[in-house]
Parts: structure tokens; C-alpha cells; sequence
């Protein structure tokens, strides 16, 4: 009898199988210092966000294989992650930003709310050891306590995306940071003693709603104004898909969440821009994203936004990501075949984790 599986299980299977293939390559990496394309360890130590990146990689691979080696590592990890919390709960984005004082990098809210959510998944699959469950919810709460700080005060429904330890006026809404920081609150909000934070969360989802659509219907800019919603720099009104994907994301368990549910137009109508701009055989759009380091390189976060909406399209892009994004030996390449550096691998890695763990 011939095995018929539904597409989710065949997205979810897809996933598993480029997961153990990019496995290939970080079990045997013995450092976690940053590599460029060529694969020399010339950056800094891995920030607390690619610790976490790595850590949920970890977390679907010991699910993939039944492999208690991989599990193993995650105490270890989040140890590392604890001790890249700044003192202010901040996490930092160590790589190089023109912007940046301090010498361990700029404190990044994305980067704090995929460290809330790695562990949040973890903790929610019980795949730690009791002592670190309670460093990381710990750790998680901290996180939650500046993130609070890092709204506008007169503006709660934006963040402050990238805080400079001398900020001045906020000149750039960055979207994708304002979707991320209602989860990291909502996340926060299911541990004892974080319960405040749920009242934090709906004004970043009136503020999405508002903003879907304004330049590009179904699209939210990737960056504009605070005040005067200009799109920044001035005139480019070409959205992410990258970073539509992951707002869609990380955005979708929220708004399905009874009290959230009257979101889920405005994600629909995200997801359908998305679906718009793939390919029947899984290919991207191009014209379609306005950050150009995102163009040649694998988009796995597509797969994800669509996998509901659009998942044959999501299927084909699954399969175009190994096709050409990742090798036998698990190398991670861009379009032409070069080898990318480990933000991209570390990026794809836990990408395909997380939609490897959420897909029923």
C-alpha cells in the first residue's frame, strides 16, 4: 500500500531531512567563533542570539534522530546564552554596525526576542534539565524587563529595534522589531511573574495593523518615520519578503491565541503578498526585497510564513533550498554556489528548526 502523506508532514520531513544535512557541518565545528564565507574563524564569539539559533537546531535534530547527543549540548548553551545577557537584560548584536559604542556591539531587540523564543521552546518541549529551566526562565524575564524599556513612551506600539547606548530621536521604525517584541512579551507573559507584560503586547499589533499596506498593498515596509510614516531612505518603497516571512512567523501562534484572533485578517493578507512573490517552483522575487544581502540567499522563512496559507508553495521552496542552498556535506551557499558565512548558516539552521517544531 502506497504511504499518502499530507503536505504538512511532508513540509515537516523535508525540513528534518536539510536539518541532518546541515548537521553535518556543526558537529563538528569544536569552536563557536564567528566564521566568515571562507570558513575561518576570524569574528567575535557567537552572540547570544546565534547561541540560540544553534541551540534550536539542537533542539529539532534530537527530535529528528532520537539522538540524546544533541540535547546534551543545550545545558551548555543556554549557560553561554546567560552569560552574553548584558546587565540591562539586553541581548547584542556583536557583528559590525557603523552605529555601534560599545565594544560588545549594539543591543538588538530581534536578537533578544529569538533568544525568548528558542528558549520558550525548549522550555515548552521540556528538553532541560531543571536547573536550567529555571536560569532560562530567569534569563527570559530579565530579557522582558528591558525590552520594556526600549518601547516609546509616547508610542507603545513601536520599539526601539537597534538601542544605542546614546541614543538620540528614534529616526527609523523598523518594522520586524515591533512584531517580534509582541512575541518576546507574550512569551514572557505565560511565566510566573511576568504576567504584566500581557498588556504590553496589543498596541504593537494595532500599530502592524495600521501600518499593513500603507505604501505597498499587503506589505509592511521594512523601515519608515515614526511620526510622519515616511518610508526610510526616502522614496524606496520596496518591502522585505525576508523580513515579511519572519514577522508573519512569529507573529501567527499570537494572533491565533483567543484573545488576538482579530488579527488574523491583517496576517492573511500578509501571507497572500508573500504567496504573490514565490513561484510554483519555490523561486523568490527578487524585486521583492529591499535588503540586498537577503536576495541571493536562502529564504527558509518563506517556507514557513506559507505553510498554512500556501504550502505547496512552501513545499517547492523547501526543495529549492536544497537543491541549491545547501550541499551533500551540509556547506550552506548562496545562488551562485559561494559559500555564505555563519549568519546565514546559523540563520537557515534554526529557521528550519522552528519550522520543524511547530508544524504539527
Amino acid at each position: 500500500m502506497i504511504e499518502t502523506l499530507s503536505l504538512p508532514t511532508q513540509l515537516r520531513r523535508r525540513a528534518a531531512g536539510l536539518l541532518q544535512r546541515l548537521g553535518n557541518q556543526w558537529s563538528r565545528r569544536a569552536d563557536l567563533r564567528y566564521r566568515n564565507a571562507g570558513g575561518t574563524a576570524t569574528g567575535p564569539e557567537f552572540s547570544g542570539r546565534f547561541l540560540a539559533d544553534l541551540a534550536l537546531g539542537f533542539l529539532a535534530l534530537g527530535e529528528v534522530t532520537r539522538e540524546a547527543r544533541w540535547l546534551e549540548r543545550l545545558p551548555g548553551l543556554v549557560e553561554a546564552i546567560a552569560a552574553r545577557q548584558d546587565p540591562s537584560g539586553a541581548f547584542r548584536w556583536n557583528l559590525p554596525d557603523p552605529g555601534a559604542t560599545h565594544p560588545d556591539g549594539v543591543r538588538d531587540q530581534v536578537d533578544l526576542a529569538i533568544v525568548v523564543d528558542s528558549l520558550s521552546l525548549m522550555l515548552q518541549r521540556e528538553a532541560l534539565p531543571a536547573r536550567w529551566e529555571r536560569e532560562a526562565r530567569a534569563l527570559i524575564l530579565r530579557a522582558a524587563a528591558y525590552l520594556e524599556t526600549a518601547r516609546l513612551p509616547h508610542r507603545p506600539g513601536i520599539i526601539r529595534k537597534r538601542d544605542y547606548d546614546a541614543p538620540g530621536p528614534l529616526r527609523w521604525d523598523v518594522l520586524n522589531g515591533d512584531a517580534l517584541a509582541a512575541r518576546a512579551f507574550s512569551l514572557s507573559a505565560l511565566l510566573p511573574g511576568g504576567e504584566r507584560y500581557a498588556s504590553m503586547v496589543e498596541p504593537f499589533l494595532q500599530h502592524l495593523r495600521e501600518r499593513l499596506g500603507q505604501h505597498l498593498p499587503g506589505w509592511w515596509p521594512y523601515a519608515e518615520h515614526p511620526e510622519s510614516g515616511a518610508i526610510l531612505p526616502a522614496g524606496d518603497a520596496v518591502p522585505s519578503l525576508f523580513f515579511q516571512s519572519m514577522m508573519i512567523v512569529h507573529l501567527r501562534p499570537l494572533c491565533r491565541e483567543p484573545a488576538f484572533t482579530g488579527y488574523l485578517p491583517m496576517l492573511d493578507t500578509a501571507c497572500h503578498a508573500v504567496a504573490a512573490a514565490v513561484d510554483q517552483e519555490g523561486a523568490v522575487n527578487p524585486a521583492l526585497e529591499s535588503r540586498r544581502e537577503c536576495r541571493d540567499t536562502p529564504n527558509a522563512l518563506v517556507a514557513d510564513a506559507l505553510r498554512g496559507h500556501a504550502p505547496a508553495l512552501a513545499m517547492a521552496r523547501l526543495q529549492r533550498i536544497g537543491a541549491e542552498h545547501v550541499t551533500a556535506e551540509g556547506e550552506v551557499t548562496d545562488l551562485h554556489g559561494t559559500p555564505l558565512e555563519d549568519k546565514w548558516r546559523l540563520w537557515l539552521w534554526s529557521d528550519l528548526a522552528r519550522l520543524f517544531l511547530t508544524l504539527s
